[in-house]
């Protein structure tokens, strides 16, 4: 009714969809009764979509990596200064890699973020041996620092985000999709060893990252977080 009011109409030989969890008989009558192209692979916002969760960082994360490389040795051309070439990362790269953060925190490991500090050093010191201590330049701003995006401490606050919702249940939508299949409540995972229980817990691909992120941060501040 709406595309006929507004006179738009969707364009079948561009609009693509991807399947998940469904049989192939499923598929097939999905098929013919929407008309669209059927892809492995989907590119929504920037990122790529999969039905695979166990592809989500090869398909994703690493392509990312992959095209924010190839930027910087593109842009290694131009003549910035180094506080340019930090800015031009925390006004290009952080968006980019933060939006990803955000709505996929799955596990990554200590690799990836060296990687991407490997990069950015490289981009900001065309190729040459760092002057500057990677340390000193992603310390804050207020502490003599540079400001450089720390990626591992913007993944981890990215993960509070979604930790934020179990310990405040507030995000009824959210916590009913992820944890339609729990036997006690949301803060039994977050202050009790619950998953050693309940070991399907952490067999989901969003939850184990965030219970593994949150352990250690917990461990780490355990004295500042109210019980």
């Amino acid at each position: 009714r709406y595309g006929e009011v507004a006179e738009l109409t969707i364009n079948k030989d561009k609009t693509k969809m991807i399947f998940k969890n469904l049989t192939g008989k499923q598929k097939k009558k999905l098929k013919e009764v929407m008309g669209l192209q059927i892809v492995k692979i989907i590119k929504y916002l920037g990122i790529w979509l999969t039905a695979r969760c166990s592809r989500i960082k090869e398909d994703i994360h690493l392509k990312l990596v992959s095209e924010i490389k190839k930027d910087l040795e593109k842009w290694g051309k131009l003549q910035l200064s180094i506080l340019g070439r930090i800015v031009t990362i925390k006004m290009n790269i952080l968006p980019r890699i933060l939006f990803l953060f955000q709505n996929t925190p799955i596990k990554l490991e200590k690799s990836f973020f060296k990687e991407l500090n490997k990069i950015t050093m490289k981009f900001i010191w065309l190729g040459k041996k760092p002057r500057i201590k990677l340390s000193f330049l992603q310390d804050n701003r207020c502490r003599r620092g540079f400001g450089l995006s720390a990626w591992e401490l913007y993944y981890k606050a990215a993960i509070l985000t979604w930790i934020k919702d179990w310990a405040n249940l507030r995000n009824k939508r959210v916590l009913t999709l992820e944890g339609h299949n729990l036997e006690v409540g949301w803060h039994a995972f977050m202050w009790n060893p619950a998953e050693k229980i309940y070991t399907h817990f952490n067999r989901h691909i969003i939850r184990c990252s965030l219970l593994k992120v949150w352990k250690e941060i917990k461990q780490k501040h355990y004295m500042k977080i109210p019980g």
